[in-house]
């Protein structure tokens, strides 16, 4: 059902979308991704903005006055939960980079089988919270009300990945 795969892709991005707020770029499903950065790290490695960081396809950087440059992929090393691509040599080229800089292409996000159980379970009470209300849920007793636009079981769920990440 159309509305059905609607509400899953919605579901998916709320979670990924709340969890970003607490500084969580946490992708429940793959996704191709480019980070970019005008220099070079001033360690031998570079942080990735999204996790979990998969697969990378392609290192490039431009040096001032100069064409795209590709770098070997061999000369890398992805530390995967903590999104960090590491240069093996340690040593970057000796290139002034231009305005492109350096740019990085990957995949980050689980595989369908690798999704967290919780966050799964968050998403699919999101899905049919949504199915059955179509709209805010007013939910109270005589002396007070409150609209809901998820499920209350929803944050119990979603709360260990809140963590704020430092750096």
């Amino acid at each position: 059902d159309a509305h059905i795969e609607h509400l899953i892709r919605s579901a998916r991005h709320y979670v990924q979308g709340d969890l970003a707020l607490y500084g969580n770029p946490l992708r429940l499903a793959q996704e191709s991704w480019l980070n970019g950065w005008g220099y070079w790290p001033r360690d031998s490695w570079f942080q990735l903005r999204i996790m979990p960081a998969t697969a990378v396809t392609m290192v490039v950087y431009t040096p001032v006055g100069g064409t795209l440059t590709e770098m070997d992929l061999d000369d890398f090393f992805l530390e995967a939960e903590q999104g960090r691509l590491f240069h093996s040599t340690g040593a970057w080229p000796m290139a002034v980079l231009g305005p492109t800089g350096v740019a990085v292409t990957f995949t980050a996000g689980y595989a369908p089988a690798a999704v967290p159980p919780d966050l799964k379970e968050a998403m699919l009470s999101l899905v049919a919270h949504w199915f059955e209300n179509r709209e805010a849920v007013v939910a109270g007793t005589e002396y007070r009300a409150e609209a809901a636009l998820v499920p209350k079981r929803y944050d119990d769920l979603v709360k260990p990945y809140r963590v704020r990440r430092l750096g």
